[in-house]
């Protein structure tokens, strides 16, 4: 008998661009086995923008129904996986316009 962990598999895009051309209009992470996930979104100032409990929400940077500054932005994400694995990334992701 082998026993199996499922790997947890995580893609962070560093860059959207949300300017009405139907691509890339949305900051999508995607993963497998995944039980449990937060992102935390802020700007250079460290103004919280976006957040979210789970991996399909995208978000479509606006903060307070506005599109938000092109620039960068930083990253908190915290994942829980099904191999009870705690993984913590930060980074920072651009948007273009």
């Amino acid at each position: 008998i082998v026993n199996t962990q499922p790997q947890t598999n995580l893609f962070i895009p560093n860059t959207f661009t949300p300017n009405g051309d139907d691509h890339n209009e949305l900051y999508s992470i995607k993963g497998d086995n995944i039980k449990k996930f937060t992102i935390q979104i802020f700007n250079r100032w460290g103004e919280l923008v976006f957040i979210s409990e789970t991996i399909d929400k995208s978000w479509d940077g606006t903060f307070e129904n506005k599109k938000v500054q092109e620039g960068t932005y930083y990253y908190n994400v915290k994942v829980l996986g099904k191999d009870n694995i705690n993984v913590d990334l930060t980074g920072d992701l651009n948007i273009i316009y």
